[in-house]
């Protein structure tokens, strides 16, 4: 599915993503074993919840900006 998407893949053959698990597509965020070779149910938490929070915070400035403008 992220192949189609436009996402990279680093040599690993991990989805690259930043420190805040966005993808280099905008607007995707990707986490867990599939961006990561550290395979810990710890680490794919960590990385799911700061997935959650950025996604989040895109939408809600996203939406503070389409308010603000109009």
């Amino acid at each position: 599915m992220t192949k189609e998407l436009g996402c990279e893949f680093s040599e690993h053959n991990h989805i690259k993503t930043d420190q805040f698990q966005k993808t280099t597509e905008p607007g995707i965020f990707a986490c867990g074993d599939n961006t990561t070779m550290l395979r810990s149910l710890f680490n794919a938490l960590a990385k799911g919840g700061l997935a959650g929070v950025m996604a989040g915070k895109e939408l809600i400035t996203a939406e503070f900006n389409t308010i603000v403008s109009l």
